[in-house]
């Protein structure tokens, strides 16, 4: 494993919100809000009905256990703290997005706020008089220039939500009611201190989709293609033997350039806190039923036991965030030689604040393995003729505030696969460099602009698929819409292959990288996932082929406490070159689709059942197949949220 184990990208911020309060300062009402880490920014925006302060590169805590809104009435915050205030149905909210945490103070037209601030805590203090009186219609009016933070802030004794510490000259806040295992919608105007769950994390729900991983800084406008991740974290199936059926595209994981690590989904949950060490651990035990292509595209069906024990270490490292991963999958009693074979992925990424204007992000994702045939390719060409691989894909990612709302991106990857056994693929290393700005459109949404440069040198074993690329690309990453939120990023490339025969040395044409997650009620989400790129080739002459796919899949509530997920999408596969025994290029089209239910047994485990099936079909005969397969899965979380 490559010494970066404890290094690479991360999608996570470099802050985390550790709690949220009230306070009184100056006979006036405050919410006060601590982190550790380093906030990136704090931006402040004023409207009519308010303002919006905004800490950037910040998420909520563990200590939130996973909620993505807080809320308070002005009645129940001027209650907590015996201060005057009008009724009023608006007050103050605090939502946890994409890649800041955002409050939203609800005022009277013209009320200004006093911001106080230091290096680990905001103080957001209340006008004296200028709290809501009518509800959340104002009347338009040019408002006044927010107060600037002072340097340090006013000290304040404050009430802390989650802990029975009261707010001085005021009656203790009630404690968080605990958290469902499942989210139910946020309350208008909930009690001070109790926490209500908005939503599930758009990101986890759409890797939930297909959980697989693509193939690292593969070629594909920019977009890194092989964050690996451990399948099934939260809502999906646990079928590697069933990956290659029908896998995620790279846009399940990032279109932003930085090898996502499921560690850092899990960071946001409670676990068991060593001194400086969160440990979470986690154990999923599933029985297989399925098809599997093993040395031929003909499946062959097999039933295997599979354990996936999980592992996250987390732990603070020079006013960053270090979290590694490790995760072996155990197999047994399967009748094919890959059916038994065992994997292992292992996983860090490190976030690092480098003064008040700079970050620096770094990942390692090394795998070995067998039916994880996604980690190698994918787009699926290799799918049968399996044999056991390495893989390591490392990454980092430095951005420079130029100026407010404005970053200067870098990044950088490597990723390189070996072969320890004859197999249907081939060794290959590809890198990735890219410079480009990114712009902060509003608090929840960003905006970049890069330029990327990849390339394949000249593999030994075949020296078709060395290749340059050059791409300029665009991506957005957050809020797009009122609850429609993902990542986009769309890129004109242009590659060549020059030891590709002729019609097979060039690309030029748009790749597509992206997740969308549409919520549509209480514990219901629709998903759409979307990927075109140019990974490499091991069919014939073709030095590449152009993989294109789209993914749906649809997660809701159903009676008897059970949770639908269900999806279904389409794969093209397109070659340049032409096959031998058709005398113009292969195409393979597949369709699959899902249909899964699960229900949770206690707080601490939840039973799945899930069907899948998966067509290919090909203009070459011997490329067709049918695979299916039934698992059935027990997952355990030995520290759910309280």
């Amino acid at each position: 494993m490559s010494v970066l184990l404890a290094l690479l990208l991360s999608g996570a911020g470099s802050a985390r919100i550790e709690s949220v309060g009230l306070a009184t300062v100056d006979s006036r009402p405050a919410v006060t809000l601590q982190w550790s880490g380093a906030v990136r920014r704090v931006a402040i925006d004023r409207d009519t009905d308010g303002a919006r302060i905004s800490l950037e590169g910040a998420a909520l805590g563990g200590t939130f256990s996973g909620a993505s809104r807080l809320e308070w009435s002005w009645a129940n915050l001027a209650s907590a703290l015996s201060t005057p205030a009008g009724a009023s149905p608006g007050g103050v909210r605090i939502e946890s997005g994409a890649e800041a945490v955002t409050l939203y103070v609800h005022l009277a037209p013209g009320a200004e706020l006093d911001l106080r601030r230091d290096r680990t805590q905001l103080v957001v203090v209340m006008p004296r008089a200028g709290l809501p009186t009518s509800g959340p219609q104002m009347a338009a009016s040019t408002p006044p220039p927010v107060r600037e933070p002072d340097p340090q802030p006013t000290p304040a004794k404050t009430a802390v939500v989650g802990t029975p510490t009261p707010a001085p000259n005021a009656p203790a806040p009630s404690l968080p009611a605990p958290v469902p295992s499942q989210p139910i919608p946020t309350a208008v105007a909930a009690p001070v201190g109790e926490l209500r769950v908005a939503s599930l994390d758009p990101a986890r729900l759409a890797r939930s989709l297909f959980p697989v991983s693509a193939a690292t800084v593969e070629p594909g406008g920019g977009v890194d293609r092989g964050r690996s991740q451990p399948a099934s974290l939260e809502g999906a199936p646990d079928d590697v033997a069933y990956r290659k059926l029908f896998p995620a595209p790279a846009a399940a994981e990032s279109v932003a350039g930085e090898p996502a690590n499921p560690a850092d989904d899990r960071g946001r949950e409670p676990g068991l806190s060593l001194g400086f060490l969160t440990i979470k651990p986690a154990l999923s035990i599933g029985y297989v039923s399925a098809d599997v292509a093993v040395r031929s595209p003909e499946p062959a069906h097999d039933h295997f036991l599979q354990v996936r024990p999980t592992l996250t270490f987390e732990t603070s490292l020079l006013d960053g965030r270090l979290v590694l991963d490790y995760q072996p999958v155990l197999r047994g009693f399967g009748s094919f030689e890959p059916v038994q074979s065992n994997s292992h992925l292992l996983g860090a990424s490190l976030d690092l604040p480098l003064g008040t204007r700079a970050e620096l992000r770094l990942t390692d994702r090394f795998a070995t393995g067998v039916l994880e045939t996604t980690e190698v390719d994918p787009g699926q060409e290799y799918f049968f003729d399996l044999g056991r691989f390495t893989r390591n894909a490392a990454g980092a990612r430095a951005r420079l505030e130029l100026r407010s709302r404005v970053d200067l991106e870098l990044a950088s990857g490597l990723n390189r696969v070996r072969f320890d056994e004859p197999s249907g693929f081939f060794d290959y290393e590809a890198r990735m460099l890219s410079a480009g700005l990114g712009i902060d459109l509003t608090p929840t949404l960003r905006g970049a602009m890069s330029y990327v440069y990849d390339w394949v040198p000249s593999p030994a074993q075949r020296p078709e698929a060395e290749s340059q690329a050059h791409s300029a690309q665009l991506s957005l990453s957050g809020d797009l819409l009122p609850l429609l939120r993902g990542q986009l990023a769309v890129a004109l490339r242009d590659q060549t292959s020059p030891n590709a025969p002729e019609g097979g040395q060039r690309f030029r044409g748009l790749t597509l990288a992206g997740t969308l997650t549409r919520e549509l009620g209480k514990s219901s989400s629709l998903g759409l996932l979307l990927d075109r790129s140019t990974p490499v080739s091991g069919f014939e002459a073709n030095g590449f082929y152009v993989t294109t796919s789209a993914q749906a899949s649809l997660t809701a509530p159903l009676p008897l406490g059970l949770a639908l997920n269900s999806g279904a999408g389409y794969h093209w596969n397109d070659y340049r070159t032409p096959a031998a025994e058709l005398g113009r290029p292969r195409q393979d089209r597949i369709f699959g689709w899902y249909f899964g239910l699960r229900r949770p047994l206690s707080r601490w485990a939840t039973l799945a059942a899930t069907y899948r099936k998966d067509r290919r079909n090909s203009n070459l005969d011997e490329f067709d197949s049918v695979m299916e397969g039934l698992v059935l899965q027990l997952d355990v979380n030995f520290f759910p949220g309280r």
